[in-house]
């Protein structure tokens, strides 16, 4: 009965609890002793733990996958944000740059243009004050040739005239080593041995002062130039020179000036190379009967079969020349071979690759000629100057002296006169070429003599200062 009425009593509790939960069987002990409270509490509590618990993990699963999408949605849109950043920072830098250079190429094109302006402003001036000056010297030129043929004719025939000529002629034969045979009697042919002879005790007593200065000169190098002359065989010092000849209808002088370069009294092997331009007045029937007369010496003779200049001349020795240096001279005794040791001196210190012979800086002797050809002279070389940006005092003299493989490096066009102008832009333009200049004698020659320039060559000069200066 006491069971029967605590179950009663209790009873909704009981089945409250029975309908929420299923109770193991260790429960069962405890219900039927009577102990009921401290069960249902402990049951009422396992099942709000579990409830929470199930409410927890629920939450979690659905605040987990309700948030993922949107955190990774949130990240990919800032993510794309900052490279569109970056992206259009990077444009907008790049048209920054790209409007710079523009600015860049159209400031350069302006000033390109304005100095291309300014070029051809100052060369139109410069060729107007060309002509200008060449039309002055042009008629000065013709009033002066006059005045000078009206003079020589006048005293062409007079005992004076011809005592002051064969003067002329036995003074320049004695300074250069040669005899001028002007006619066939035998009081003349006494004089040419004589001075001949003269000539020859000269020679001989400078010939030890000639050696010792050679000899001091090629110690001097070794022990000061480090550079020393670099030939095509890989040597130091020199070997040899190769001296180049042009003529045209110089029968007078032909022989004399070969007679003169083979005396020269100088420690190198000479090739001597005559080019005969087609001459007419007998000068290849001479040259077929020429010899060298010395062991250092070997002779070379070409001839053209139309006469083309002395430009094409030198441009035909130039290429059979095969010393170590090249030597230009005239046929026509205006320059004495005997002052070779003065241009070959800067070669064998090592300190040039080209050196010329100025006639105009040296205490040597000059004949007195005309005064418009050295006006001429220095016009062009005053203007050669200008556009070669050198400062030499003459331009167009005959003695100029070059490393071989620098001179026949250069293409020569010049086929006259020309050739002068031509040759000194074109060596100009060679990067750290070494120019030496040496003051040499000259014994000009009047146009009743030989003399063959004139006016047009002077004109030709002025176009080939200006054309080579501004070609290749």
């Amino acid at each position: 009965m006491r069971r029967d009425s605590a179950c009663s009593d209790k009873s909704p509790i009981l089945r409250r609890g029975l309908a929420h939960y299923r109770l193991d069987k260790s429960l069962r002990p405890r219900l039927e002793s009577g102990d009921f409270s401290s069960t249902i509490l402990e049951s009422q509590s396992s099942s709000e733990n579990h409830k929470t618990r199930r409410s927890r993990s629920f939450f979690s699963k659905s605040t987990a996958s309700d948030f993922a999408p949107q955190n990774s949605q949130s990240h990919d849109s800032s993510s794309k944000i900052l490279e569109s950043k970056s992206v259009n920072k990077k444009q907008a830098q790049a048209q920054k740059s790209h409007r710079e250079q523009l600015s860049l190429e159209s400031s350069f094109e302006k000033s390109h243009a304005h100095f291309l302006s300014l070029r051809d402003t100052a060369q139109a001036v410069a060729w107007q004050s060309i002509q200008k000056t060449a039309q002055l010297l042009e008629s000065s030129f013709e009033n002066a040739t006059a005045d000078t043929q009206k003079a020589d004719s006048s005293n062409a025939h007079s005992p004076s005239s011809r005592a002051s000529e064969a003067l002329f002629l036995s003074s320049r034969a004695a300074q250069s080593g040669v005899a001028i045979h002007k006619g066939a009697k035998a009081d003349s042919k006494k004089n040419a041995q004589r001075v001949e002879s003269l000539e020859s005790r000269k020679v001989d007593s400078r010939v030890d002062c000639r050696a010792a200065a050679h000899a001091a000169a090629r110690n001097d190098s070794k022990t000061t130039a480090p550079h020393a002359i670099a030939c095509n065989d890989g040597k130091s010092t020199l070997d040899s020179i190769s001296i180049i000849i042009p003529c045209f209808n110089e029968k007078s002088t032909i022989a004399d000036i070969l007679q003169a370069v083979q005396s020269v009294q100088i420690p190198y092997h000479k090739e001597i190379v005559i080019i005969d331009d087609c001459s007419t007045d007998g000068t290849r029937e001479i040259l077929a009967t020429l010899q060298p007369s010395q062991e250092n010496c070997s002779l070379k003779i070409l001839y053209h079969d139309k006469n083309q200049g002395k430009g094409a001349a030198l441009r035909t020795g130039i290429t059979q020349a095969s010393g170590d240096l090249v030597l230009i001279q005239d046929a026509d005794l205006e320059y004495d071979p005997n002052e070779y040791p003065k241009l070959l001196a800067p070669f064998e210190r090592g300190v040039a690759d080209v050196v010329f012979g100025s006639r105009f800086v040296s205490g040597e002797s000059h004949r007195v000629l005309y005064f418009w050809h050295r006006m001429g002279n220095g016009l062009l070389t005053l203007l050669s100057n200008m556009m070669t940006n050198l400062n030499l005092t003459d331009m167009e003299t005959c003695y100029k002296v070059f490393k071989r493989e620098i001179i026949q490096s250069i293409s020569i066009e010049e086929n006259r006169f020309g050739f002068e102008p031509e040759i000194t832009a074109k060596i100009a333009k060679i990067k750290g070429i070494r120019i030496y200049e040496v003051g040499i004698s000259y014994y000009g020659r009047t146009y009743e003599e030989g003399k063959k320039i004139g006016i047009k060559d002077g004109f030709r000069a002025l176009w080939a200062i200006v054309k080579y200066r501004f070609k290749g």
